[in-house]
């Protein structure tokens, strides 16, 4: 629901593309932030390796019957250092 931490408007959110795959939630150890983190992940099949979104410190925000949001942070890359962005991910359950 955010670009590189901007708010993208609703109108746009709707003519963008899903992303399709298997969600998982889970804490692991992060050495970069030097403690455990929870991370949601999104493994989008058949996309070959790499094709992963990171969600991290994820908190829901709300739920209904077949969907749901996620908050936390993204962390990319930008000029050769780490950037965290504040994201949301708005979540189909069984979306076909």
């Amino acid at each position: 629901m955010r670009q590189s931490g901007v708010m993208i408007p609703k109108e746009a959110l709707q003519r963008e593309g899903e992303a399709r795959g298997d969600l998982s939630i889970m804490d692991t150890r992060e050495n970069g932030l030097n403690r455990v983190v929870k991370l949601a992940q999104l493994h989008r099949g058949g996309e070959g390796p790499g094709a992963v979104e990171t969600l991290y410190e994820p908190h829901l925000l709300w739920m209904n019957e077949d969907r749901f949001v996620l908050t936390g942070f993204e962390r990319k890359n930008q000029d050769g250092q780490l950037v965290d962005y504040a994201q949301s991910w708005l979540c189909k359950i069984g979306a076909d």
